[in-house]
């Protein structure tokens, strides 16, 4: 299975690609003077680093800013003297909201990092991929960054065109057998009916989490009874082994996936995991844009997303109102932050996963 939904695919395999990284470029251009220092010979390492990474932008446009606004950013990298040659990484902006991409596999340590840098850099807020929402005015409805009954209808579809079929080829058991609380074939609960149970676990929640929302898709999750019943009763039957296997159990995840599309979408079946993707990277980007129009209540900062929403996200924006970076552009720059405040990485395997190499 991808992996989950900001825990968790959002979200699927890394995205990879051959072009190098492009500077970043101010509205005047930015005098370049030679310079030796420790500090800058690092952050040349690490442009290098950058340019040969597998990781290496995939957005190939350069960020323009204004050159206070660079010399912002190099004061807090710590470079004060404005002679200093600073190589110019594509990286989060101090004065908009930054999307930047993630592979929602990060440590608390890791992210409590990122968010240090997140403020340090922009004075704003640090936010995950399905925490971030443009509030409404004069009583509208709020705009999700990630709708939740997307996100719950994402992870159905990923349920049946990835875990399903790995539980479809298992033999069924004995119901006699079943009754009497044996599992004769695997013994127990298996990893698939484990990760099946935790995902359903997951979209009942995220559709119980829509109820408190302003937006229309509060109504949508109110239809859910039926739903969330028979989401409640299958986590449960998985959990207490009291399904006979393979057959059994595909048939009674089926059944739920109906209820959800009839109940909540109204329609007679759940979109595919593609375009239901495809129609978050949207929303994500709808959001952004919108924040990024407010004349006042602006929000900004970093909200990570799913890497793989980036260049789906790219192929909607349409202007520099707000920043996008891929995985590999945020973690160069934060890389670049950590060793300027000389804070000390983060070896566990999670985080040490997410560093650029």
């Amino acid at each position: 299975m991808k992996a989950p939904l900001d825990k968790t695919s959002e979200n699927k395999s890394q995205i990879t690609n051959n072009k190098a990284t492009q500077p970043l470029v101010s509205g005047d251009g930015l005098t370049q003077f030679k310079d030796n220092r420790p500090e800058t010979v690092q952050l040349q390492q690490l442009q290098g680093m950058a340019n040969n990474s597998k990781q290496v932008n995939p957005l190939n446009t350069p960020l323009k800013t204004s050159n206070s606004s660079t010399a912002a950013q190099l004061h807090k990298a710590g470079i004060t003297d404005p002679s200093s040659k600073a190589i110019q990484l594509k990286q989060i902006s101090g004065n908009k909201l930054n999307v930047a991409g993630e592979t929602h596999k990060e440590s608390d340590l890791f992210r409590n990092r990122e968010e240090m840098y997140a403020k340090d850099i922009t004075g704003g807020v640090y936010k995950s991929e399905n925490a971030f929402i443009v509030r409404s005015w004069a009583g509208g409805n709020d705009q999700y960054g990630d709708p939740k009954l997307l996100r719950a209808e994402m992870l159905l579809a990923m349920i049946r065109e990835q875990i399903l079929p790995k539980i479809q080829g298992i033999e069924d058991e004995d119901p006699a057998q079943i009754k009497l609380g044996f599992r004769l074939y695997r013994g127990g609960i298996s990893d698939n009916e484990t990760e099946l149970a935790d995902t359903l676990s997951e979209v009942s929640g995220t559709i119980n989490s829509a109820l408190g929302q302003i937006t229309v898709e509060a109504a949508a999750a109110v239809r859910a009874n039926d739903t969330s019943k028979g989401l409640t009763e299958l986590v449960q039957k998985i959990r207490g082994q009291k399904h006979t296997g393979g057959t059994d159990l595909v048939n009674s995840v089926n059944l739920v996936i109906g209820t959800f599309a009839r109940e909540v979408l109204l329609k007679g079946n759940i979109r595919s995991e593609a375009v239901v993707m495809e129609l978050r990277s949207k929303a994500m980007h709808e959001a952004a844009d919108m924040n990024a129009k407010r004349w006042v209540g602006e929000i900004k900062g970093v909200w990570k997303v799913g890497n793989d929403h980036v260049p789906e996200i790219k192929a909607e924006k349409k202007n520099e109102k707000y920043t996008l970076l891929d995985k590999g552009q945020f973690n160069t720059g934060f890389v670049a932050w950590m060793k300027a405040k000389k804070i000390k990485e983060d070896k566990d395997k999670a985080a040490d996963d997410e560093y650029p190499k």
